[in-house]
């Protein structure tokens, strides 16, 4: 597993975002889950454009999401998300054709090119990424979530927490094309839930441990592709 060495997430957000700013990648923004609390925060998305909510844009993530449910200080890779096809909810959570969603599902099911970033990126990191499929309806503390593991082309089921219909062809996809497939063509019922892509790695959070922030920038960039929204 490698380290990160800052003593908290949001000092480890702060120092992955300047070693990006310095790459270089595209300028990239901090944006914290909790706005009214930053410092606080245990999730940090960095994003392309800087805005109050970035559901459209593809970013990356750093955090400890318990949802995960893993033995890891952070976790760090890329997030993207579907929003609601219906829903009475506010209009920034409303699906539409920008979303990065929509090309980031079909160059999962048309092309090599997640594959191959998956590929790179495990190479790199030394390890099989961490795959999560998340579906989530408002109001609803339930989560139906898919978990894999990827070294590349293929997909290894670790663990399906679903209920009814709505991921129930994800959990059973073995490659990245399947997968893609399955994402869109999910049953008319998930129309009303929000759905989530992780690709991530594990790391520890140690100042005293070794410096792997170089490392983990060099994984994060195989994902550039997906950084921001369709214009």
């Amino acid at each position: 597993m490698k380290n990160l060495p800052f003593a908290s997430v949001h000092e480890a957000a702060i120092g992955v975002q300047r070693a990006c700013n310095k790459a270089p990648l595209p300028e990239l923004h901090l944006l914290p889950f909790s706005r009214f609390s930053a410092e606080d925060s245990s999730l940090w998305w960095l994003c392309k454009r800087k805005a109050r909510a970035a559901y459209d844009q593809g970013k990356w993530v750093l955090g400890k999401v318990d949802r995960f449910d893993l033995d890891s200080d952070i976790m760090v890779g890329l997030h993207v998300e579907r929003g609601f096809i219906q829903s009475a909810g506010t209009a920034n959570w409303k699906h539409s054709p920008e979303w990065m969603w929509n090309q980031f599902v079909k160059d999962m099911a048309g092309e090599v090119a997640l594959a191959d970033a998956v590929s790179r990126a495990s190479d790199i990191i030394g390890r099989p990424l961490d795959v999560f499929v998340t579906a989530g309806t408002e109001g609803d503390p339930n989560m139906n979530r898919v978990y894999f593991t990827s070294t590349g082309q293929s997909l290894a089921l670790e663990r399906a927490d679903t209920v009814g219909d709505v991921l129930a062809d994800v959990k059973s996809a073995g490659t990245w094309q399947e997968l893609g497939s399955r994402l869109l063509h999910l049953p008319s019922a998930a129309d009303w839930y929000w759905i989530e892509v992780y690709v991530l790695t594990q790391c520890s959070l140690d100042p005293a441990a070794n410096n792997d922030l170089s490392t983990c920038v060099e994984m994060l960039s195989c994902f550039q592709k997906w950084l921001g929204k369709l214009e």
